[in-house]
């Protein structure tokens, strides 16, 4: 059985322009259901080193209308997922196992939409942080590491700097 590899890879100044390629194939085939698409995770981030998978944050009017739609995702290479552990969510990968590109629809307002764009923004405007985050990400790819411990690796560093963008940089205790 064929394993997923775990790759982290400097940044690709080339990811803005694939999530804008993509961007333009989720609209065209999806029409009116889509308000928002959003590039999201490290590749959005200049600079950040990243699995070389674009993610994209679809904001959808209906999710009923999109699991309508549902073949024309298929049609451009996305393999439905469900909510895959997220309520509310829509869950969409291509590329077979070395994916390409993860889809996460959310109709407009989900409260996942501002936790995913603080947290990215808040890497963007806090270089540091990105920074460690980078060295984080490299040590935990190092050796072959599966993408479950890479997971697991990250949650610690997730959670804080999540709290910390949807607060303003304030926790209160």
């Amino acid at each position: 059985m064929e394993r997923r590899v775990l790759e982290v890879v400097a940044y690709n100044p080339e990811w803005p322009q694939r999530f804008e390629a993509e961007q333009a194939l989720l609209r065209e085939a999806l029409g009116g259901v889509v308000v928002k698409v959003h590039h999201m995770g490290s590749t959005a981030v200049p600079g950040l080193p990243a699995k070389p998978i674009i993610d994209l944050l679809l904001e959808v009017s209906d999710l009923q209308e999109l699991d309508e739609r549902t073949p024309e995702l298929e049609a451009l290479g996305y393999k439905a997922k469900g909510e895959n552990g997220i309520t509310g969510r829509r869950y969409f990968q291509k590329g077979g196992l070395q994916r390409t590109h993860h889809l996460h629809a959310f109709k407009t307002g989900d409260a996942q939409v501002v936790r995913h764009l603080a947290f990215r923004d808040y890497l963007i405007g806090h270089p540091e942080v990105a920074r460690e985050y980078a060295d984080l990400k490299m040590r935990l790819a190092a050796g072959g590491t599966s993408v479950a411990k890479y997971q697991e690796g990250k949650e610690g560093f997730l959670a804080l700097h999540e709290r910390l963008a949807l607060t303003g940089g304030v926790i209160c205790v």
